[in-house]
């Protein structure tokens, strides 16, 4: 069962930021990056790519992925981008 507390200050609580296993301030120099499944990540090539993705976004930054094999081996190539300033496109703003 939970603890009832006196009180608590929500206006000063940080959310501790994830620590992630993998080299992603490094990988996010705008290089193009290959990384082979079962020696530089484990799991399935689609959810890799969903945590570059993610990890882009954490960096607001875009990130372009491709699937490889050669031979046996899966792997991913990809490459981080900045993105540019934010474009209107006229749609949805009463213009």
């Amino acid at each position: 069962m939970g603890e009832r507390i006196d009180g608590y200050d929500f206006d000063t609580f940080e959310r501790p930021r994830r620590v992630s296993p993998y080299p992603v301030d490094a990988w996010s120099d705008g290089s193009t990056w290959l990384i082979w499944r079962g020696v530089d990540y484990d799991g399935p090539v689609k959810n890799m790519q969903g945590r570059l993705h993610y990890y882009a976004s954490e960096r607001f930054m875009s990130v372009q992925t491709r699937a490889v094999r050669e031979d046996e081996r899966e792997g991913i190539v990809f490459r981080f981008v900045s993105r540019g300033p934010r474009r209107e496109t006229g749609v949805g703003h009463g213009g």
